[in-house]
């Protein structure tokens, strides 16, 4: 199982001023897939073993867990890599959210997690979410049918637009709920 591999060694303590950005470029290592989320141990003790296989599904529990470290994790530093037992962000860090996420992964994964921070810019999940919604706008005003109505009355502008069919939406997966939970932070 993954428990076998693990490097201790490796985890800086966490109330230690914030590590020297490290500009080595090293990327992520290829890791081997992780159980799914929802595996507990065979103790039953309901620990997960190992990490969650994406930084979203870390994330997710976060959102849960400790809803600060997410939003920090979300809103305020951005994602360089995540793999097996590290996590290199980029942005501002905070002694004090990287503590928590570490303590939580160690309670709840039992991972010993090495975070650190490079300068390499890095979008947050926010930003991502942002370009990823403007891009969309773009491609919708794009539209040549959005475009004629907006040549055929000018000053029009568009406000607002749904791309979901009533099918789509009867299939609304629940992110609408994770990010009005987020905004309510």
């Amino acid at each position: 199982g993954r428990g076998r591999g693990r490097r201790r060694g490796l985890t800086a303590a966490a109330p230690s001023p914030a590590p020297a950005p490290n500009g080595n470029g090293a990327g992520t290592r290829a890791a081997a897939s992780p159980p799914p989320a929802e595996a507990t141990s065979a103790s039953g003790n309901g620990r997960f073993e190992g990490l969650p296989p994406s930084f979203e599904s870390l994330l997710d529990h976060f959102m849960k867990a400790e809803p600060r470290v997410e939003a920090w994790l979300h809103d305020e530093v951005g994602l360089v890599s995540y793999a097996e037992e590290e996590l290199v962000l980029s942005g501002q860090p905070n002694q004090a959210r990287v503590h928590e996420l570490r303590a939580e992964v160690r309670r709840q994964f039992g991972v010993d997690l090495n975070v650190r921070f490079e300068e390499r810019a890095a979008m947050t999940m926010q930003e991502q979410k942002e370009a990823a919604a403007e891009a969309e706008r773009q491609r919708v005003l794009a539209d040549p049918n959005i475009r004629a109505v907006l040549e055929a009355f000018p000053g029009a502008e568009l406000i607002d637009y749904d791309l979901t069919s009533e099918g789509d939406a009867d299939r609304e997966t629940g992110d609408g709920e994770t990010d009005q939970r987020r905004n309510a932070l």
